[in-house]
């Protein structure tokens, strides 16, 4: 046993006395199980914390960290797992703690997607973290399993003001999810981590309320007050950047998602073969989704936002953030979504549209002013905006620069604004204190079209600037 006077290294504040440690020392290949969980024992029973120090600690089942602490050096401390189904460091009970260390399976397949290898039992999973509260997950690295890299189940802080946390971690080479919340998962702060090569998504949130047959119900609540802050994702092999799949009150936050394999970003509440609760309540805000969806995917995007049937994704705020070089569209919003707005964006670079609507309610895009135009579609292989024939309640295009639609695609059918209908749906449209600018290299049919009898479209003229501070009253 050996004292260290001072303060214990970690988020939560703790007093100057004599902190008592447990350490240990790598034993070469010898099975470690039963000697961690002994000496975790003893720590959490002396108010202590376990130390390994640098070198690797082979285990050949499930070690559990039950309100306890388990620190290593970085990544000089390895647990490496001898059996890669069995191969979690799980936290659980109250104020777990898991901190400065390497956890690895000896997994030697390859890392790839839809692998048949991949596990989905939770034991599988690098670090699984269930039932547990006020936990602590810092300065991690999980690398090389079958199953997720860090897994959050039932689980997280107790209020606003009492968090838990997943920080300055690094997952890579899993063939499930990097970091992945489920079941009711809430008050947690995942931030300032690096992810990349997962098979699935980057970071998710899920909330399935059924199981597969789509009527036994599976998590009693859906996941909530979520924080995914500063975090920096890419180059998955399958799945999507930042995922919310079921969830309220979660904002997305200061991160920037390369080369997802499907969308950078999606919000929706999907069906079989898990049906998950809806998705509300959502603020994205100063983030940049970079060439995603890789895969060229038809159902992906940039930006994915799309519910279903009896479960809408609603009350989503988007602002300050970039989507550039997307394949298919920048941003798409489906069917079943209602109160979408983005406020000061930009989308740069979409191989299809930079929005495109299709039957959802009440959906925005808009600057902050006329003079400053502060959001911005440019560069765009088709519409500048599309929305079709079954959008309700209002689309409002407001106080937006459009530059370079349709540059890519030599259809010269393309419209800068394109709204197909409103009478049938009964939509209110508004497009005002927008400005238009395409140059030679961009051809496009008209500024605005609405395929409407008592609208009349305004086509390009012969200058390369136009800009439109109304439309004619029956549009507004």
């Amino acid at each position: 046993l050996q004292l260290l006077a001072g303060h214990v290294l970690g988020l939560f504040p703790v007093s100057t006395a004599a902190v008592a440690v447990v350490t240990l020392n790598p034993n070469g290949t010898a099975d470690r199980t039963a000697d961690i969980e002994t000496a975790l024992a003893t720590a959490k029973n002396n108010n202590d914390y376990v130390l390994l120090n640098a070198g690797t600690y082979y285990h050949s089942g499930v070690l559990n960290i039950n309100g306890a602490e388990l620190r290593g050096v970085g990544d000089g401390t390895i647990l490496h797992a001898t059996n890669p189904l069995n191969a979690a460091v799980r936290l659980t009970g109250s104020g777990p703690k898991l901190k400065s260390i390497k956890v690895r399976t000896n997994y030697t397949g390859s890392i790839v997607a839809n692998s048949g290898d991949r596990s989905q039992a939770d034991l599988s999973c690098l670090v699984y973290v269930k039932d547990a509260t006020n936990f602590l997950v810092d300065n991690v690295t999980a690398q090389t399993g079958r199953g997720a890299g860090i897994m959050v189940n039932n689980s997280g802080g107790t209020s606003s003001s009492s968090k838990a946390y997943i920080q300055n971690c690094r997952v890579r080479d899993t063939l499930a999810d990097g970091i992945h919340m489920t079941n009711g998962s809430k008050y947690i702060v995942v931030q300032s981590n690096n992810v990349t090569n997962t098979a699935d998504d980057m970071i998710a949130v899920v909330s399935y309320k059924f199981q597969s047959d789509g009527t036994t119900p599976k998590d009693p609540v859906a996941c909530r007050d979520i924080g995914i802050n500063n975090n920096n994702l890419s180059a998955n092999l399958w799945g999507r950047g930042v995922a919310v799949n079921g969830g309220h009150h979660i904002s997305v936050t200061n991160n920037t998602v390369t080369n997802a394999y499907h969308s950078g970003l999606i919000l929706v509440s999907e069906g079989v073969p898990y049906p998950a609760w809806p998705t509300t309540n959502i603020t994205v805000n100063d983030n940049t989704f970079s060439g995603c969806n890789v895969s060229d995917n038809s159902g992906q995007n940039g930006v994915t936002i799309k519910g279903r049937s009896g479960y809408t994704v609603s009350a989503i705020n988007l602002t300050e953030s970039d989507v550039v070089n997307a394949k298919r569209r920048g941003i798409f919003v489906g069917t079943y979504t209602s109160g979408i707005t983005f406020s000061d964006c930009l989308v740069n670079g979409a191989t299809g549209a930079g929005l495109e609507v299709q039957g959802a309610n009440n959906v925005e895009f808009k600057g902050a002013g006329t003079s400053t135009y502060t959001s911005l579609i440019k560069n765009t292989g088709g519409y500048g905006v599309y929305t079709d024939g079954s959008c309700t309640g209002y689309i409002r295009i407001r106080n937006t620069r459009f530059e370079q639609i349709n540059k890519t695609s030599g259809n010269n059918q393309f419209d800068v604004i394109h709204i197909t209908d409103r009478v049938a749906s009964g939509l209110t449209v508004t497009i005002t204190g927008n400005h238009y600018t395409n140059p030679a290299s961009a051809t496009v049919h008209h500024y605005i079209e609405c395929l409407e009898e008592n609208f009349t479209a305004i086509s390009p003229v012969n200058t390369t600037t136009v800009v439109i501070d109304s439309v004619p009253e029956d549009f507004e």
